[in-house]
């Protein structure tokens, strides 16, 4: 799950066009990225993946786009976190636009 420093920077700096709202900070061997302080997605293993729920899941699935999960102890845990579509990370005005979706989600600690 190691991140590269450079990719950390294309993300903030190139994809977000270094935009002071949209900030990271790293998280369990990960990268969390938040957009004025909520989180809305995790950079692992050099990808970008944004949060999802029932309002947004179907513009990640319909675009073949794959659930976050880790291995721990032999068990798969999936997070709800999708991975970013790459015509999504090509749009700065798309991309804006789900980052600011994925950080109006809450999500239920259960």
């Amino acid at each position: 799950m190691t991140v590269t420093p450079s990719f950390i920077e294309y993300v903030l700096v190139d994809l977000f066009a270094g935009d002071p709202a949209i900030t990271a900070r790293p998280m369990f061997g990960a990268v969390g990225l938040y957009f004025e302080g909520k989180i809305f997605g995790i950079i692992s293993a050099d990808q970008v993946y944004f949060k999802a729920d029932k309002s947004n899941i179907r513009s990640f699935v319909s675009r073949g786009s794959e659930q976050f999960s880790y291995m721990k102890n032999g068990i798969e845990h999936r997070l709800p976190y999708w991975l970013l579509p790459a015509e999504i990370l090509e749009n700065p005005h798309l991309l804006m636009k789900w980052a600011k979706k994925s950080s109006m989600i809450e999500l239920n600690s259960n």
